[in-house]
């Protein structure tokens, strides 16, 4: 399943079943989630590393002249 199927899934209000592809895909982005931002949060970081962190955590582009404080 990819991000955007899932995205699609999670906006059409259907129930979640356990161990389900949905589920599953779920639990791997929490996962990724969790490991950006606990980089983000325990380590020091250029602006151009906090760009780049957020962008994989969001999937997007980080706006040009947008900053982020950590910790997150």
């Amino acid at each position: 399943m990819t991000t955007q199927e899932f995205l699609s899934y999670m906006n059409s209000g259907q129930e979640v079943i356990a161990f389900s592809d949905v589920h599953l895909k779920m639990t791997e982005l929490s996962n990724k989630a969790m490991e950006i931002t606990v980089e983000l949060n325990n380590v020091c970081h250029t602006p151009d590393e906090i760009k780049s962190l957020m962008e994989k955590l969001t999937d997007k582009e980080f706006p040009d002249g947008a900053y982020m404080f950590p910790p997150f």
